[in-house]
């Protein structure tokens, strides 16, 4: 296997930047300055993406205190179900070599760039079909504090505070000045008017969605009951096989990680 390095090396960073700007396109068209053109902007990111491809591409890799790990491409259905997208899924490779069913997935965007760069890459088929999706992908969350992580000690200060608190409230809940969940949104629909009756009901339901406008509203509200059972159905079914997936893909990693034997065994 090689790693993220290696394989971000190799890469066309041309091809590399635009699925990049791509997967930001949304946030940038959001956030263009108003005293630059459409070319000085662009000019702008792809000079900031040239300059992140270069020094992750050169720096030393940082020894991952956790163990090794390694990333793989996996299928999954888009936000609006209306297509398809791959992810770059994290899995301890410990957790695989013991039990492949059960190891869990990890999130990365907290982590040293340094250190992600030196994770494996598996080669299944799919992420070989997929390496630009899969490396724009790693590139995304490891850049979610800044291009250099510039705001990523700030973020762990507040998380770490963030945990400090919640674990004060377990041991004396009565400090505990927080509100039930259902609370604060029912708080918030009637504030935005975005459900109109069993709001609570239908965001637990459907794992926390809320309408971002009125034909959203009637499905979530169940006024619209054909669109309610089929779109139940799909979520349903979405679910188990996005479980299958993942278990074929993660049966699929160990037994390249068996394989190569330099590396992991």
């Amino acid at each position: 296997m090689r790693t993220v390095q290696e394989l971000l090396r190799i890469a066309d960073e041309e091809k590399l930047f635009r699925s990049f700007d791509n997967r930001l396109a949304k946030h940038y068209f959001q956030n263009m300055p108003e005293d630059m053109t459409g070319k000085e902007y662009f000019d702008r990111r792809r000079k900031r993406f040239s300059d992140l491809y270069q020094r992750l591409t050169a720096i030393p890799i940082k020894e991952d205190e956790d163990g090794q790990h390694v990333l793989f491409a996996v299928p999954q259905l888009k936000d609006d179900l209306l297509g398809i997208e791959h992810s770059a899924e994290l899995c301890k490779v410990e957790e695989l070599l013991k039990d492949y069913r059960t190891a869990a997935t990890y999130a990365y965007e907290f982590t040293e760039q340094e250190v992600i760069i030196g994770w494996f890459v598996a080669e299944t088929d799919i992420t070989l079909q997929h390496m630009y999706d899969l490396l724009t992908n790693i590139l995304f969350e490891a850049t979610f504090f800044g291009m250099e992580q510039e705001y990523l000690e700030e973020e762990m200060k507040k998380l770490e505070e963030s945990a400090a608190e919640a674990k004060e409230m377990r041991a004396h809940p009565e400090k505990d000045t927080s509100r039930p969940a259902d609370e604060v949104i029912e708080e918030m629909e009637l504030k935005y008017g975005w459900i109109s009756g069993k709001g609570v009901d239908k965001y637990n339901e459907f794992g926390g969605i809320l309408p971002h406008n009125r034909e959203e509203e009637r499905f979530l509200d169940g006024e619209d009951d054909t669109t309610d059972r089929m779109m139940k159905a799909i979520y349903e079914k979405e679910h188990k096989l996005m479980n299958y997936i993942m278990l074929r893909e993660k049966k699929k990693v160990l037994e390249l990680l068996k394989a190569d034997e330099q590396n992991f065994c």
